[in-house]
């Protein structure tokens, strides 16, 4: 079962996570896991476990422990961040990760200040708690830097403005096309028609 953001803020802060990297590491394993501590990304070139996906390939002085425990991982991630900075992290370096930030800033703001709210993000069962409002306006903004992301990497690619030239230019022809074919019948018709309004 997925942790909630203000679980994943505890994890986070208990290993070792502070100021702007609080948010930063809950976005980051948002994006990587989706909060989920039992993830694994297996493929030729990776094995990556838990809520930060630790590559134990890329980083072996893990293989031997248990990633999938959210503090163990929450620690990890920390050693992993103090060594690469968070350029370790695929989801930071394409931008996937600031798509959550807005919503893990609230979270890591409640829990910081170690006031009454803290409670009600860690806490699962409370529906209108401030999780549920940080998360709500975290997906609301994903889903418009989703779009806005789809919209850059059309807009960026050489291969689509050809085709909009392409568009452009069969349009111009056959627009072209039309006047030539149409103008030997046209012109009679129009001379007839102003013979006729003369005599009128």
């Amino acid at each position: 079962m997925p942790l909630t953001s203000g679980q994943i803020a505890m994890h986070a802060m208990t290993a070792g996570f502070r100021g702007a990297d609080l948010p930063m590491a809950i976005a980051v394993a948002l994006a990587e896991s989706g909060g989920n501590p039992n993830a694994r990304a297996l493929t030729s070139r990776e094995d990556s476990r838990g809520l930060w996906q630790i590559n134990v390939r890329a980083h072996p002085e893990f293989a031997t422990v248990n990633l999938y425990d959210p503090a163990t991982n929450a620690r990890a991630a920390k050693a992993v961040l103090n060594k690469q900075g968070w350029s370790a992290w695929s989801v930071y370096t394409t931008g996937k990760a600031m798509l959550f930030l807005p919503g893990a800033t609230a979270v890591a703001a409640q829990v910081q200040a170690g006031n009454t709210a803290a409670g009600a993000i860690v806490d699962q069962s409370n529906p209108g708690g401030v999780l549920n409002t940080a998360v709500g306006t975290g997906q609301s903004i994903m889903s418009i830097g989703s779009l806005m992301a789809k919209a850059g990497t059309w807009i960026s690619s050489p291969h689509n403005w050809i085709r909009v030239v392409y568009v452009v230019l069969g349009g111009a022809l056959v627009i072209g096309a039309l006047v030539v074919v149409a103008a030997p019948v046209a012109a009679p018709v129009v001379q007839t028609a102003v013979k006729t309004a003369g005599k009128l």
